[in-house]
């Protein structure tokens, strides 16, 4: 009887841990990408939100245009990344929650 007592009142505990570390896991991912010229570098955290921006002292070579074209192609690819590891840690937890 205790055993069972003992279950009932840590199983909650633990769920409420193992959600904490999803949370945290989650929150961490950061991703950063660099343009293929090398011109630009982006970090994106979980949701793909640009955290950070680095031009390299050459970016003033492009014209407005390409400027926007390497920029926005820089942070799908980061985002791209970033979903992807978001998905694999929903996988895993989801996982876990069933075994």
């Amino acid at each position: 009887m205790n055993d069972t007592i003992d279950v009932v009142e840590t199983r909650p505990h633990d769920e409420l841990d193992r959600l904490d570390e999803f949370a945290e896991a989650i929150a961490a991912i950061r991703v950063r990408a660099t343009s293929a010229d090398g011109l630009v570098t982006v970090t994106v955290d979980c949701r793909g939100t640009l955290v950070e921006l680095v031009l390299s002292k050459t970016i003033s070579c492009l014209t407005p245009t390409e400027f926007e074209e390497v920029v926005v192609d820089t942070c799908e690819k980061a985002a791209r990344t970033a979903s992807a590891q978001h998905a694999e840690l929903i996988a895993i937890f989801n996982q876990q929650s069933i075994g």
